[in-house]
């Protein structure tokens, strides 16, 4: 899989609602900004994008991962990974996770350098080597 070199949407976990001082519901998300597993047809450019979608561009990171769980789609199965520094959360491919078996020590990643890939409409991370 390769680099995905358009921008990457996070998003932030919606909370519940509470009503402000007017008594008008509003929205509650979490503090922080995750990883989007697959897009909803959200576009960077759309005037209607919600306030819980920030599109950033692709750009490496450091992070020391482990597993946590996996997720079965209707085409796929991903494997969600968590920061040990953080907590945050991202997600590999099947695919990618049988290429890197073999990185993984004591249940962590043994790379810490990632990029985040793109394959149809879904997202996930792969090691990043510098060129």
């Amino acid at each position: 899989m390769k680099y995905y070199k358009g921008l990457i949407p996070l998003e932030r976990k919606f909370m519940g609602w509470e009503k402000d001082e007017d008594g008008k519901e509003k929205r509650i998300f979490h503090g922080h900004y995750s990883m989007v597993q697959w897009v909803r047809g959200w576009e960077p450019d759309n005037p209607c994008i919600k306030d819980d979608i920030k599109w950033i561009k692709n750009e490496p990171f450091n992070a020391q991962l482990t597993i946590v769980d996996y997720i079965k789609g209707r085409s796929a199965v991903n494997f969600l990974l968590e920061d040990l520094s953080n907590g945050q959360k991202y997600y590999m491919t099947l695919k990618e996770m049988f290429n890197l078996i073999a990185d993984i020590t004591t249940g962590i990643f043994n790379n810490k350098d990632w990029i985040y890939a793109k394959k149809g409409s879904n997202y996930s991370i792969i090691p990043y080597k510098s060129v």
